[in-house]
Formats: structure tokens, sequence, C-alpha cells
């Protein structure tokens, strides 16, 4: 079975949470992010 690390970050948002963010991403992590204000989130931010 192929073992997949998750990850959680909240407030994701232009600097440092998306930063890391983006880095455990490509890491091979799953990102799963999230941000305060829906407006501002991208779908395609990783």
């Amino acid at each position: 079975m192929i073992e997949k690390k998750a990850m959680l970050v909240v407030c994701a948002g232009d600097a440092t949470g998306g930063a890391i963010a983006r880095r455990f991403a490509r890491e091979g992590y799953i990102a799963c992010v999230s941000r305060r204000q829906a407006d501002k989130f991208q779908w395609a931010f990783i």
C-alpha cells in the first residue's frame, strides 16, 4: 500500500501560510488549505 502524508494549513494566505503549504506540496504531501476570506481564495492555489 502506498502511504501518503497530508497536512492542513489554516489561514493560508499570500504570505507565510501560503509559502508553507506550497513547500509541503512540493515535498509530496497532500496540502489541505483554508483561508478566512473565501473571496480571496484561489482554487488553483498550489
